[in-house]
């Protein structure tokens, strides 16, 4: 059970949208913003170390995602995400750059909204999702990324999603992470998001609008960011038994990232680094964030 601040429940809206959040500390922000299939929660041990540094730490219920609104948005595409991170920093920290602590989804939104809005960040740190021109086209990788083209099954995935009370979703935490050893509270929140209307949906339209687009400008912003130049510095936080991934995977581009970019393996983790060895992704937020 983590201790530490307790953590307060803020509301709040950006890019025209209600957002709820859980938040601790005082001092510059930390924006945390999770990933699939996660909610603000998998963040609590994160927070508090954050809070701990002297930082007002933040982790909103993603677009889509129960508590935030989840009804009547139409687009979930990685730049929309990245428009909310935007929208947060400004909300959060009118005028002083923010540290962003993202995983999975909310790692691709990071690197776009670094690439976009440099100046609102100080630093980002990412977990289980490294830039797209990183990663190398094997068959591993492929392999690793099967649900991409699985989930555009959208009926059958939801049906597989919302059967036996979601267990699907301790099926996907054991693939992506396959020597982690979790218990129930792991994956208990984000099972109660997907009970209420629209969030599954809204959770997996991700994939849905990634694969395609609803708009032409949206898809055409993707496409424009994913190979901008991001000059905002970068720690990428990696676990070593990730299901999709190895240090074989990567390549180096230097060219893209002007401010720097680090690569930092965890021992003992896979996709959900930042939760299975907490102490040492800790260690790491302490190393690179520090103040």
């Amino acid at each position: 059970m983590p201790t530490g601040p307790e953590l307060e429940t803020l509301e709040l809206e950006a890019n025209g949208l209600k957002f709820v959040a859980l938040a601790c500390g005082k001092g510059p922000l930390a924006l945390c913003a999770h990933g699939f299939p996660e909610t603000a929660e998998t963040f609590d041990r994160t927070l508090r170390h954050l809070a701990g540094m002297g930082y007002r730490a933040v982790a909103p219920h993603m677009r889509g995602y129960w508590p935030s609104a989840s009804q009547g948005i139409r687009s979930f595409q990685v730049v929309d995400l990245a428009d909310d991170l935007c929208a947060l920093a400004e909300r959060l920290s009118p005028g002083e750059p923010a540290a962003l602590v993202t995983h999975d989804w909310g790692a691709f939104a990071a690197y776009f909204a670094a690439a976009m809005r440099p100046a609102l960040f100080r630093h980002v740190v990412t977990v289980g999702i490294p830039p797209v021109p990183m990663v190398r086209r094997t068959p591993g990788v492929a392999w690793g990324l099967r649900h991409f083209a699985a989930f555009q099954l959208r009926g059958l995935t939801v049906r597989r999603f919302r059967a036996d009370d979601f267990a699907y979703v301790d099926h996907i935490y054991r693939r992506w992470s396959p020597t982690w050893r979790f218990g129930p509270e792991e994956t208990a929140k984000v099972k109660e998001a997907f009970r209420h209307e629209g969030c599954l949906e809204s959770a997996l339209s991700y994939y849905w609008h990634f694969a395609r687009p609803p708009g032409a400008e949206g898809a055409r912003r993707q496409q424009e960011l994913a190979q901008a130049p991001i000059p905002v510095p970068i720690t990428v936080v990696l676990g070593k038994d990730d299901a999709a991934l190895t240090a074989r995977s990567l390549r180096e581009r230097p060219d893209l990232f002007p401010g720097g970019l680090e690569v930092a393996w965890i021992e003992g983790a896979g996709h959900f680094a930042h939760r299975e060895q907490p102490d040492a992704f800790c260690a790491v937020l302490s190393r690179v964030l520090r103040r």
